[in-house]
């Protein structure tokens, strides 16, 4: 199972792109022709590829393409990060959706892969399958509801980047982009947070440490105060051998015995 970004690098990635986004970038560019050509989707082909897209990235990475297949690969891969993986809402199935140009065309290039790798003579019997697969759902969805980058093809010499400018009008949109933005700033506070209790018990640690040295400092001066002192209270050993010690003698000994506070 692929892992979705988290909504930071979906935020990073949608800042930076902002600054380089050209205002009619949702629409696909055809002013180059040098790249190999893709043909369009309508909307029931994009539901249907998408449903089968990582079954097709995972053939594709597997088998051992040429040229073509590599570029198209790249390309797909590229117009996913751009379209900002899909996760943006009405991506799919909104036209008016600023993502929806560059669904298009990474949905548009995966299909175009699974068909190469069809044709190839070399083709694995796994993507013959897959491909018969995908046409039947094709069939069954119903492919005739075109919208407005239904009917350009795509070309992997160009890129095509979400409509930015049109952001502020999708209100699906902006409300995600909001969402990502409490979720960066509560996550940051958090963190925040974390990293100062953090400090404020590595210090209450050091402190104590510190405190606890001091004291055992202390303790040890005393003990060998406390040593020397008895060693004179001590009297000489009685005829029956047995050493004898005055009060004062017993209560340095009892202090000796208390713990270091």
């Amino acid at each position: 199972m692929r892992r979705r970004p988290g909504p930071l690098l979906i935020v990073t990635f949608a800042l930076a792109m902002l600054t380089t986004a050209p205002a009619d970038a949702h629409r696909a560019a055809t002013s180059r022709t040098d790249g190999i050509r893709i043909e369009p989707l309508s909307h029931g082909q994009m539901a249907v590829i998408d449903a089968n897209r990582a079954a097709v990235l995972a053939l594709a990475e597997r088998a051992r393409g040429d040229e073509t297949h590599r570029r198209l690969l790249n390309y797909g891969k590229l117009q996913f990060a751009f379209c900002l993986w899909g996760v943006m809402p009405g991506t799919l199935d909104d036209e008016t959706s600023p993502f929806n140009g560059c669904a298009h065309a990474y949905l548009a290039a995966t299909r175009t892969l699974l068909t190469h790798m069809r044709e190839r003579p070399d083709a694995d019997p796994a993507v013959a399958a897959l491909a018969a697969k995908v046409d039947h759902e094709l069939l069954l969805e119903g492919t005739l509801a075109l919208c407005l980058y239904s009917g350009e093809p795509y070309n992997t010499a160009d890129l095509v980047l979400p409509e930015w400018t049109a952001v502020p009008n999708h209100p699906p949109t902006v409300l995600a982009a909001a969402g990502a933005f409490g979720v960066m700033a509560g996550g940051g506070y958090l963190a925040t947070r974390r990293r100062r209790a953090h400090a404020a018990a590595g210090y209450r640690a050091i402190a104590s440490i510190v405190s606890t040295s001091t004291c055992c400092s202390r303790c040890a001066a005393s003990a060998s105060s406390v040593s020397s002192t008895i060693a004179s209270y001590t009297r000489p050993p009685t005829a029956g051998g047995t050493p004898r010690r005055d009060s004062q003698a017993a209560r340095w000994r009892s202090f000796e015995k208390k713990p270091c506070t």
